[in-house]
């Protein structure tokens, strides 16, 4: 078949040939309406008509297939009789390239591994489907570490071709169980093959090799050599574990691949016992946007399910429907019927069939720990929790019932008993990265950052792809105004994902908190490129345009985001502080007035519109709204510094405002107010050399005219004329308050002279 590059298929286009196969292509895709990205896989041989119609039935049953650990199929189709499968992208390595060929992994290491593969075969054996295909090349890393089965077999497909290569044969027959060789392939041949994965992974070489004919003769007589023969440290119990998985005869296996992995995981916590070697693993997640919130456990969502998905799980309870008829007794019946509701997102009947299976089974941990998770998405998290806690009753050794137990807890901002589940967790499984990750999100709600920070660190030690953890340890950063790291991890979540708006909104508010507003407003254009509605993008432009003095910007991205979001105070607080340097003072103070009225505690507000008050001349109001603002936020330098400027118009300063000032400047040392109060507090206390290198400090870090203007006054004070001059015209000209320009006066009265030449003609033309 030739190359299908820019085709359509369904409703994805062909983007890029990923790989090539004698079978068949795999192609990145991405949807034609929302630019997803997905692979596409497109197989060589046309189907006749009974094959078209058997190709439907069995990817139709692989695409109703929904679990952490499966790779989901997104649609289905055959197009010019060629057919084709859409699948989730796997951005991430498959196993086989993690782990190349000939290492030797140790039991920790294999076990996580094994338990999630396990976990997806198990739920596709209860759905009745074989995977047929077993290999780490059909095995992937999701986002979050976690493993992903990919490519069931599908006969109808295998069976009809014949053009696949002696390389490809013996590639898949070296996995390949005894019956499966013979044509007769049953759930016991998945845990066949995984053994023989397995039996690679722990000692570096597949039990056998050879040709076709070679690899298919061992399979069906020859023993595989033991495994200590080959690593003579591994585990007596996970060798005996592995050899029973690996018998001839799929009755003497184990009853099913989780009873398999299960003496695989008892093996491990025996050897833990005498080792410092500790136990791995994963879990599944969604992706979730840069918040401290609690990552829930995966759900699909039913906007997201096709009509053909959609009209499959009502299949699935319709089949139920009829189970249960036959045996009203049968509580797994219930319980997988309320599965099919909780993946539609029919919780209360989920609950209740959940409930009906409970009633039946009151020791069917399957059915609390998914009514415990229905609970969870109805916000009934007490609920949830008390399903959750009888679960662990029943089986204390389950690791993901403390997990969701742990999130329950988060939801309800009971963070002691979540950390406390986390901990739980983790003391099982030290490679639990959601656990951690989690952990830090409850540690930050506590206000506990450097824990938080800690722990988004372990998460990233066990994951170094794990894009949410760099995000919120960015925000953690940030918050400590550690704005530098904070850049760090939002740049490498950006590596991971370009394509995420709050990466960039993220590292673009960083890069404001800096002062590099070039490469904020870079920052935030990319934002809002990939996402024209993000309200803090257009926040945070509005706000580098203002501080680099680009009032129609500023207000063009303000009036966007308010339009988006009409309860947004901060950016009717910072339109109005545009209008003010537009002298536009009337829109300025509707606009703070607004901010206010949406937020009666908005500091900010007060001080902006108190600020446009003294540009119109009116201080009495001018005071009430600063000093309010200042009550309001006491650790808000420029708020302070806005009350004892206003003071200098009631009187001149004295050495008592000189120690307020030097106090106000401790709340941010470096800030670039700080730099101000402390050489207005030397000026006052006729330290002018001091006060002078105080104020040329800060005129680098703000485009403000109060640095520039009390130059101009320190200046003055040491006869430094032109230098005087040229500092106090840049201030007027960026709109310093005429009540603010007191001081003025106080030149006029110690040097009028200097007045009269100097000042009084930047007064005229101002």
């Amino acid at each position: 078949m030739t190359e299908h590059v820019g085709q359509k298929l369904g409703n994805y286009r062909l983007i890029q040939l990923l790989g090539r196969g004698s079978v068949a292509d795999v192609y990145l895709g991405e949807h034609i309406k929302h630019a997803t990205p997905a692979a596409i896989k497109v197989w060589h041989k046309q189907l006749g008509s009974k094959e078209t119609q058997r190709f439907h039935s069995e990817a139709g049953r692989l695409a109703l297939l929904d679990h952490p650990h499966l790779v989901h199929i997104i649609e289905v189709g055959i197009k010019g009789r060629y057919p084709f499968l859409v699948m989730d992208y796997m951005a991430n390595h498959s196993l086989r390239q993690r782990y190349r060929r000939g290492m030797q992994l140790s039991l920790a290491t294999v076990v996580p591994l094994a338990r999630q593969l396990a976990d997806a075969l198990e739920y596709a054996h209860s759905k009745h489907m074989i995977h047929g295909d077993i290999k780490p090349e059909n095995m992937f890393f999701g986002q979050h570490n976690e493993v992903l089965l990919s490519d069931f077999s599908i006969t109808s497909i295998a069976q009809s071709s014949h053009a696949q290569s002696d390389l490809d044969i013996a590639g898949i027959v070296a996995y390949m169980a005894p019956e499966q060789l013979q044509g007769q392939p049953e759930k016991a041949s998945d845990q066949y093959a995984l053994a023989v994965v397995i039996y690679e992974w722990l000692s570096g070489k597949l039990p056998f090799s050879g040709s076709f004919t070679e690899l298919a003769t061992h399979h069906l007589i020859v023993p595989p050599a033991p495994l200590h023969r080959i690593v003579p440290t591994v585990v007596p119990a996970a060798e005996e574990a592995v050899l029973r998985a690996l018998e001839k005869n799929p009755r003497r296996r184990f009853e099913g691949v989780r009873a398999f992995v299960a003496k695989l995981e008892e093996a491990q916590q025996s050897a833990r016992k005498s080792s410092s070697f500790t136990m791995g693993g994963s879990a599944p997640l969604s992706v979730q946007e840069p918040d401290f919130t609690t990552i829930r456990p995966r759900a699909s969502s039913i906007r997201a399910l096709s009509s053909d998905s959609f009209n499959k799980y009502w299949q699935v309870i319709a089949f139920y429907d009829m189970d249960i008829q036959r045996n009203p007794r049968d509580a797994m019946a219930y319980s997988e019927r309320g599965d099919a509701y909780y993946m539609l997102e029919e919780y209360e009947r989920a609950i209740l069939d959940y409930t009906y299976a409970l009633a039946l089974d009151s020791k069917c941990i399957p059915a609390y720990s998914n009514r415990g998770l229905a609970y969870s998405h109805l916000e009934e998290y007490k609920r949830a929790i008390a399903d959750f806690t009888r679960a662990i009753e029943l089986d204390a050794n389950e690791v993901s019932t403390y997990y969701n137990r742990g999130n329950a807890y988060a939801l309800l901002e009971d963070y002691k008993h979540a950390i406390a589940d986390y901990d739980s967790v983790l003391r099982r499984n030290e490679q639990h990265a959601f656990a951690y990750y989690n952990r830090g999100n409850a540690n930050a709600r506590s206000q506990e950052y450097e824990q938080a920070i800690a722990d988004y660190t372990r998460a990233i030690a066990v994951d170094s792809t794990y894009l949410m953890a760099y995000c919120n340890r960015g925000r953690v950063h940030n918050l400590l105004k550690h704005y530098e790291q904070a850049i760090v991890d939002f740049t490498r979540a950006i590596e991971l994902d370009p394509h995420l708006s709050w990466t960039f909104s993220s590292r673009g508010d960083a890069y404001c908190r800096i002062k590099e507003y070039e490469k904020a407003i870079d920052d935030l254009d990319r934002a809002i490129e990939l996402d024209n509605e993000d309200v803090n993008a257009y926040t945070n432009r509005g706000l580098a345009c203002l501080n680099l003095r680009e009032y129609e910007r500023a207000i063009s991205d303000f009036t966007r985001a308010i339009e988006l979001d009409p309860e947004d105070a901060w950016s009717y607080s910072n339109r109005g502080l545009s209008y003010y340097y537009r002298k536009e003072y009337e829109q300025a103070i509707q606009d703070c007035s607004k901010a206010i009225e949406l937020n009666p505690l908005f500091g900010c507000a007060y001080d902006n519109r108190g600020t446009v008050y003294l540009a119109m001349n009116n201080l009495e109001q001018a005071r009430a709204d600063i000093l309010i603002g200042w009550k309001l936020t006491p650790g808000h330098i420029s708020h302070g510094w806005s009350v004892e400027w206003s003071a200098m118009c009631l009187a001149r300063p004295d050495i008592e405002m000189a120690r307020r000032l030097e106090t106000l400047a401790e709340v941010d040392p470096e800030d670039y107010i700080a730099y101000v109060c402390r050489g207005v507090a030397l000026w006052i206390r006729h330290d002018y050399e001091g006060a002078l290198r105080e104020l040329e400090m800060a005129l680098p870090l703000e485009l403000k005219g109060d640095a520039y203007f009390w130059k101009g006054i320190v200046c003055a004070s040491l006869g430094r004329d032109e230098e005087a001059a040229a500092a106090l015209k840049q201030a007027l000209d960026w709109g310093v308050p005429v009540l603010l320009q007191v001081p003025l006066a106080w030149i006029k009265e110690d040097r009028p002279d200097f007045y009269e030449h100097y000042v009084a003609p930047l007064l005229i033309r101002a």
